[in-house]
């Protein structure tokens, strides 16, 4: 019998294989049964240094995970076979300082050891075949599942059971002990989970699941308790309610009816789906047509499911969200900051100037000479000589490239419907959504006023915030960006009267939204107040 070490960093098998025979020769005890039967519980200590294995005819072993290295039994004493337990070991539990060692078997006897002589301390005799034994947080009391459905819980110290709780009609799969050590859970064959309260030894709560759970253990901070299943690979996780809003913890009945809780359907892919066709194809047991009513029944509930989820895909965002204040979800520091970017650019100016650049040299080298009519002097003669009554003053203007943003936002201000409008100023927010908050600053910054023409770009950028505030866009981009593109052309609207009209539309939907938004705060604090008292 080998125990196998694993490298959590690197994912892979460790260097050191235990092995249980004394000359722990792995090799040698290859192609040959062993005399300690197989191993059939194994546990660490917490500070990672030794390890504990337990096999099926009753021997317990200890093991440095450094070297890897057999350290000896646990044996009674008076035993001629070295035997910790007589019967099959089926849990090994180490308390949080390394002192004592708990093993259980199937014999129903738990054992206390002490680690650093390996010598038996007591024993607590349950009077019933144990299945399962785990330790709270700092191993001051272990849980035993037993075969006759129930769970026993002791303390190590005192040697004497504390607690007993019973209403599982089946075998007992697992246990496990809440952070706090406050809650016991248990799962069991009949298909039921429960929740013990150790303080007062009640039951909180219960529910049932269609597949039987395997196994189950608390998240470190017990938000979270994560299940197996029978015939699924899936980790199903369960939210703790206490975590998330006060709950009245009181106890329940153990008897009585409840329906199963469903469990979310796990889809597969197009390539499980080959591999099953596959293994239909390669069946020689003569199963085949139960195994296709079965496959078609799978994929009929998969396709219901997937017709359902793609129904309420393909409602729009104003059906499925109607009334609701809308949020991008983007990371907060792609728009918090982005009224206050000039006070960030103060913060963070460097305290020395920057150094200029060296000098170019007075007289740059010129290939060809003029005579040629080689150089941009040559070449710009020749454009005036073509064209003589062209100004020879340039208009930058001309040179300048209307960037991405800016065309969109043309694209929607020309657009002959409303569809087509907000369709090309919903490309233009998605493409803002995407720059960071100084790539936001420039495009704004770039964009130019001028009074005398109606389709100007500031003009498009105030008709792209009123679509986005009447199309209820996420709420927290919209206003971060109006906030800075307010404060970057104030001056223009100052100057043009013109402007006036349009911002008071845009000011009456800004209100509209904020009162909105303003009245379901009051619904909340509203009911907050309500049921506070009661709290």
């Amino acid at each position: 019998p080998h125990v196998y070490t694993w490298s959590y960093e690197r994912k892979a098998l460790g260097k050191h294989v235990l092995c249980l025979d004394k000359d722990g020769d792995k090799e040698s005890s290859e192609g040959r049964k062993s005399p300690y039967g197989d191993v059939s519980a194994i546990a660490m200590s917490h500070c990672g240094s030794y390890a504990f294995a337990g096999t099926t005819y009753g021997y317990m072993c200890l093991f440095n995970m450094q070297s890897g290295i057999h350290r000896g039994h646990f044996a009674q004493s008076g035993d001629k076979d070295n035997k910790a337990h007589h019967r099959k070991i089926v849990g090994i539990c180490v308390d949080i300082v390394g002192q004592w060692v708990a093993s259980a078997s199937l014999e129903g006897t738990i054992h206390i050891w002490e680690r650093r002589t390996r010598r038996l301390e007591g024993s607590i005799r349950v009077g019933h075949g144990i299945e399962k034994l785990e330790s709270n947080s700092d191993g001051s009391l272990v849980v035993a599942a037993c075969d006759d459905f129930r769970v026993r819980v002791f303390d190590v110290e005192m040697r004497r059971l504390v607690r007993d709780f019973g209403g599982h009609t089946n075998g007992i799969t697992d246990v496990t002990f809440s952070p706090d050590s406050r809650w016991l859970v248990s799962a069991s064959m009949d298909g039921t989970v429960r929740v013990w309260d150790l303080p007062s030894a009640r039951l909180l709560d219960w529910f049932s699941v269609d597949k039987a759970v395997t196994s189950l253990t608390f998240s470190p901070t017990g938000n979270f308790l994560a299940t197996t299943h029978v015939d699924d690979i899936a980790v199903y996780l369960w939210a703790s309610r206490s975590y998330y809003g006060k709950v009245f913890l009181k106890p329940v009945s153990s008897s009585g009816l409840r329906g199963a809780v469903a469990m979310p359907l796990v889809t597969r892919t197009a390539a499980d789906g080959e591999d099953d066709d596959e293994d239909e194809d390669g069946d020689e047991d003569g199963d085949e047509d139960e195994q296709e009513s079965g496959g078609e029944e799978a994929e009929e509930a998969e396709a219901k499911q997937a017709e359902a989820m793609v129904g309420v895909e393909g409602k729009g965002d104003a059906e499925t969200h109607e009334g609701l204040v809308k949020l991008s979800g983007l990371p907060s520091n792609r728009w918090k900051n982005l009224p206050i970017l000039d006070e960030i650019r103060k913060r963070n100016k460097p305290t020395e100037p920057a150094k200029a650049p060296d000098p170019a040299p007075f007289f740059l080298d010129e290939t060809r000479s003029l005579a040629e009519g080689g150089g941009s002097g040559g070449q710009s003669k020749g454009l005036l000589d073509a064209n003589p009554g062209q100004s020879r003053i340039l208009d930058f203007g001309s040179l300048r490239v209307d960037s991405a943003f800016v065309a969109l936002l043309k694209e929607g201000q020309q657009a002959s419907t409303g569809s087509t409008k907000v369709e090309a100023f919903k490309r233009a927010f998605d493409y803002l959504s995407e720059q960071g908050p100084s790539a936001v600053e420039l495009e704004f910054q770039m964009m130019r006023f001028d009074a005398s023409d109606p389709h100007n770009e500031v003009r498009a950028a105030v008709e792209f915030f009123r679509t986005g505030l009447e199309e209820n866009w996420a709420y927290d981009l919209v206003q971060a960006w109006l906030c800075l593109f307010l404060r970057l052309h104030r001056e223009d609207f100052m100057e043009d009267t013109a402007m006036s009209a349009e911002l008071r539309g845009l000011c009456e939907l800004q209100e509209e939204s904020w009162d909105r938004l303003e009245g379901m705060f009051h619904q909340s604090m509203f009911l907050v107040n309500m049921f506070l008292p009661y709290s």
